[in-house]
């Protein structure tokens, strides 16, 4: 399980990432899997582009159009944020 850290150093990271940048682009999606942050399912229905398409990308065969980009790495750190916040502890309630 990822944590708090880890995923904010990974939403900060996209933000750096050139769109013409394939490896780079490829080890987005991979972190983002591993990290926990979406399933290639759940990429393959954002983007409405098939499973087999999402986990070339993972694998580097294949990229989408560079102006395509930005909108995976916005929907990735969103995806990070929010997980962020879903697994942070909340603060006790007053009395």
């Amino acid at each position: 399980m990822s944590d708090a850290r880890e995923l904010k150093t990974y939403a900060k990271n996209l933000e750096n990432i050139s769109t013409t940048d394939n490896v780079a682009f490829m080890e987005a999606i991979k972190t983002g899997i591993l990290l926990g942050i979406a399933s290639l399912i759940d990429i393959a229905h954002t983007f409405s582009v098939s499973r087999p398409t999402v986990k070339r990308w993972e694998n580097g065969t294949s990229a989408p159009h560079p102006l395509m980009r930005p909108h995976v790495f916005k929907w990735l750190q969103r995806r990070a944020f929010r997980k962020i916040r879903e697994t942070s502890p909340s603060k006790p309630e007053m009395l």
